[in-house]
């Protein structure tokens, strides 16, 4: 019974992070779209962040 609560629960937390991605996605798209931000500068930020994560 157990292991059903568990399996339940990641397949919760997946379609959390599936709507998730997608909102991300689509904010990113829109950021891009209306010229507020180039997709090299997100890379460059992703870059800087994983930098900040991996010195942590």
């Amino acid at each position: 019974m157990r292991e059903i609560e568990y399996l339940i629960t990641l397949a919760e937390i997946k379609d959390t992070e599936y709507k998730n991605l997608l909102a991300l996605i689509s904010l990113i798209d829109l950021l891009v779209e209306k010229g507020i931000i180039t997709r090299s500068e997100l890379a460059q930020k992703s870059k800087e962040i994983a930098k900040i994560k991996t010195a942590l």
